[in-house]
């Protein structure tokens, strides 16, 4: 009997030595879903595969709109009738077919080939951005910018 208690005893040191510790930790590392961590990110030359941040001007986004606007004229022309604002789709073009024939009327103009910006003006209406672009064979067209690449046209 004596030999069994002095093994309980050997037992409950052991187990209270070990899990003191183990529970303290425990308790310091509990993260109680609140504690906001902020990391900061400092750029390193690597020279390869390094992140290096892009700004993008106006002008850049201009043409940026400009020309895949223009390619989904000329190759997918109902992907660029979907990109048409409310405004334009209901006020300007009744359907599809209308719009098909401004189309065909844009692509005809003499200079539409070598097509490019030729200035341009950025505009703050209703909380949201308006690009608005003139070409160089004189059309004008409008982005409305919801975010990045993500916009609609007024024509």
């Amino acid at each position: 009997m004596d030999k069994l208690k002095e093994n309980i005893r050997l037992i409950l040191i052991v187990l209270i030595i070990v899990l003191i510790p183990v529970t303290i930790g425990l308790l310091l590392k509990k993260d109680d879903g609140g504690t906001v961590i902020k990391q900061k990110y400092e750029l390193k030359n690597y020279g390869v595969n390094e992140i290096i941040p892009v700004y993008i001007t106006d002008e850049e986004i201009a043409k940026k709109y400009f020309t895949e606007y223009m390619t989904l004229l000329v190759y997918e022309p109902h992907k660029a009738f979907m990109l048409l604002d409310e405004d334009t789709l209901y006020n300007k073009f009744k359907s599809e077919n209308e719009f098909l024939d401004y189309r065909n009327n844009l692509i005809s103009q003499k200079g539409f080939t070598n097509v490019s910006v030729k200035n341009y003006s950025m505009e703050f209406n209703s909380g949201k951005n308006i690009l608005f672009v003139n070409d160089s064979i004189g059309n004008e067209y409008g982005f409305v910018i919801n975010g990045i690449m993500d916009y609609r046209v007024k024509l």
